[in-house]
């Protein structure tokens, strides 16, 4: 007699073995057993990042007042330079003469 391969629900509704759950993950405060993440400590750069944001804030009047100080003066000058090169092409203009 042939054997009969059986692909019914019971292959299906048998439960799967447990997994292998994984360890929990160590933090920087767990000192049992190795860490899956090693927490480096130094300083940082950004260390003052706050502070400086809450100052720029607590100023924020006069550094407004600075930067708009700082955009007019540089409008003033672009303006200068272009009256003055105006004027030097001018002068240094050669001239004309009348077509005879």
């Amino acid at each position: 007699m042939a054997q009969r391969c059986s692909t019914g629900w019971a292959a299906v509704l048998t439960p799967a073995p447990p997994a292998l759950a994984p360890p929990p993950p160590a933090g920087k405060y767990d000192l049992s057993g190795d860490p899956v993440f090693y927490h480096l400590h130094g300083s940082s750069w950004h260390a003052d990042d706050a502070q400086l944001i809450f100052w720029a804030e607590k100023h924020k009047t006069a550094l407004l007042a600075l930067g708009g100080l700082l955009a007019l003066g540089l409008i003033v000058l672009a303006t200068a330079r272009c009256v003055l090169l105006r004027q030097a092409a001018a002068r240094y203009a050669p001239l004309k003469t009348p077509i005879e």
